[in-house]
């Protein structure tokens, strides 16, 4: 509905646009900066944020930023990876896992994409294996 008030999207279009609810989990419920200047109220901590998701977007932080309760929650929704249809990796329950930058590096750092094929930011293969975890062999992505 917001989409639908907010462009001009044609309204057969805007009638098929699925629901979907956002969470922002951090590690306290205080506003979270993110790049460029922005700041950001998560919903949820990593602790209360619940567990029946359909897909959770890490984003790349600093390779430095690697708090002990984010990678609980990683392992948490993500400790039984199995293969997905057409060769996919999905977590748990059919959780699917995208990152953006150098997100996986931070849930690499989990141990979840221990053996598993994944992806990072061509500039971060040099440090992908420096920060924690073994991913198999990193395949660059953009630039």
């Amino acid at each position: 509905e917001w989409a639908a008030t907010s462009f001009p999207i044609p309204p057969a279009i805007a009638s098929q646009a699925v629901d979907i609810e956002f969470l922002w989990v951090a590690g306290s419920l205080e506003p979270a900066g993110a790049t460029p200047n922005v700041k950001i109220v998560p919903t949820h901590t990593y602790e209360t944020c619940p567990r029946d998701v359909d897909l959770v977007l890490v984003g790349g932080p600093l390779v430095s930023h690697r708090p002990e309760k984010s990678l609980e929650f990683f392992r948490d929704i993500f400790g039984k990876e199995e293969k997905g249809k057409e060769g996919r990796g999905k977590g748990k329950d059919g959780v699917v896992l995208m990152t953006t930058c150098t997100g996986s590096m931070w849930v690499a750092a989990s141990g979840v994409l221990d053996g598993r094929k994944c992806t990072t930011n061509r500039m971060a293969l040099q440090r992908a294996g420096i920060t924690g975890g073994s991913a198999g062999s990193p395949r660059p992505v953009g630039g």
